[in-house]
């Protein structure tokens, strides 16, 4: 009887196991998504911030006063912006000399850039360029900058102007993320250096990665998963992505995002040793029945067993087998099945709740959302926020192809747009603007971020779309007026 108790209690035992090791590759899995979005919305801010950025400095460059270098006309216009974007450490224009000659925050003069690599780089490529992580002159504070080279009424280079970021500015990037404790990501400069750190960020700011750890990110794809050794000798799995100017070879910018080991299987692990110890008792049990009532009719109970356990293997998780098997060894294993069946019957319902959850959150999103086929480019999902902006029903959307939501007209178009799809697969996230049409036939500007993923096994196309009409608006407000003040000025 022991021997029977064994035999029938080892299937059980394997599935357990292996249940609980296939927990343990999903939250792994899992995991490796987390890091990876979390990787992604950093880059995508950045992006956003560099794409602000530029427009900020042409739309200077284009004033008469930042021309004749006019430091009492120039320098308060600097300070309201700066005080209109937190995420500015500052802005300021310097002369061919690096003498910086206008700047939002005060400094103690004379205030010189001529050492920095961002200022250098501007003058020698004629193009946006970027910096490295520095201690601010004029803040005292970690600093990353772009510098733009500007030029006078005769289009010579008369200096650069110049935009500093707050390295911090990312940290509710993470924190909207809703990761598990531990979560964190760190920014680097070119050099590897520190510029940002959600983990012991006094301890990491402003000094060197590990040369190993960086080599491996210089050395590999613009953006990876892996698992590591961290600085702080915690196994992380981590997501990198490395950023780029236009123009530029090397990365200005490496981003990493990353999840301790052990709070990835933190629950996989405690679920396993659970239904481990749970299965332990009841076996433990049925050895105990089979020794004290002995060898009993088996026959009929093990064929009710085998056509329980049957239905239980095609999906049905109402069967409880141990009210067809009552008693002895048996009786034990027909709970413990009963149990697992519990447990599955669970696990459905979690992945439900999961599937609800995630259906929540993707429809709670403040941006209209459209998941497109790799292929054929056709809409396959969309949330709410889409219905709200443009006067679709999200199964009227389904299956529609670009050129229902667009103005239909190059560059806008469904040909453009599949342009900028194959743009996606070949070089990572796409920013652009795009000229939509509503329901009802109106046109309006939106901002779209467009990134490639895979959901169930298929490749798709994740297209996140912000309205921009407002901010559109403001932008030919601003350039009527700079033209009425030019006009003025002559």
């Amino acid at each position: 009887m022991f021997l029977i108790t064994l035999i029938v209690a080892l299937p059980a035992a394997g599935i357990i196991i292996n249940s609980g090791m296939n927990l343990r590759e999903e939250a792994i899995r899992d995991a490796r998504r987390e890091t990876q979005k979390l990787a992604e919305s950093i880059a995508a801010e950045q992006q956003g911030l560099v794409i602000a950025a530029r427009q900020l400095i042409t739309a200077l460059a284009q004033l008469p006063d930042v021309r004749k270098q006019n430091t009492a006309r120039v320098q308060p216009v600097l300070k309201d912006i700066l005080a209109l974007h937190a995420q500015y450490s500052n802005i300021f224009m310097a002369d061919r000399s690096g003498l910086v000659w206008a700047t939002a925050v005060p400094v103690k003069p004379p205030f010189i850039i001529s050492d920095r690599r961002y200022f250098r780089n501007a003058l020698a490529s004629g193009q946006l360029s970027s910096g490295e992580f520095i201690v601010s002159r004029a803040t005292g504070r970690p600093s990353f900058n772009l510098a733009y080279p500007q030029k006078n009424e005769r289009g010579a280079v008369s200096g650069t102007i110049c935009v500093g970021f707050i390295p911090d500015s990312f940290k509710p990037v993470l924190e909207r993320s809703k990761l598990p404790p531990g979560a964190s990501y760190m920014l680097l400069d070119h050099n590897g250096v520190v510029m940002s750190s959600a983990m012991n960020s006094k301890k990491y700011v402003g000094k060197q990665l590990d040369l190993g750890l960086f080599k491996r990110m210089q050395e590999g794809a613009d953006a990876d998963t892996l698992a590591i050794l961290d600085l702080d000798g915690v196994e992380r799995i981590i997501t990198y992505r490395k950023l780029r100017l236009a123009g530029e070879e090397s990365p200005y910018m490496y981003i990493r995002a990353g999840l301790p080991v052990d709070v990835v299987l933190s629950s996989a692990n405690k679920s396993l040793w659970y239904n481990l110890t749970l299965y332990t008792s009841f076996l433990v049990l049925a050895f105990f029945i089979a020794s004290v009532i002995g060898k009993r009719s088996i026959a009929d109970r093990v064929t009710l067993l085998e056509t329980a356990s049957r239905d239980l293997a095609d999906g049905d998780l109402q069967v409880r087998i141990s009210d067809l098997v009552v008693g002895g060894e048996l009786g034990s294993l027909g709970r413990t099945f009963d149990h697992m069946a519990d447990q599955l019957a669970a696990r459905e319902k979690a992945l439900v709740e999961s599937e609800r959850n995630y259906r929540e959150i993707f429809n709670a999103s403040k941006d209209a959302i459209f998941v497109h086929d790799a292929e054929s480019g056709n809409i396959v999902e969309a949330n709410k926020t889409v219905e709200e902006m443009f006067g679709y029903t999200r199964e009227e959307l389904l299956h529609q192809t670009v050129q229902k939501i667009s103005s239909g007209e190059p560059p806008y178009s469904l040909e453009e747009a599949r342009q900028w799809i194959q743009k996606a697969f070949q070089g990572g996230t796409q920013s652009f603007e795009w000229l939509s049409r509503r329901k009802s036939g109106e046109l309006f500007w939106v901002e779209v971020l467009l990134s490639t993923t895979r959901i169930g096994g298929e490749g798709r196309v994740l297209a996140v779309l912000r309205d921009i009409t407002d901010r559109k608006h403001a932008e030919e407000e601003k350039e009527k007026l700079q033209s009425q003040l030019v006009q003025s000025q002559k």
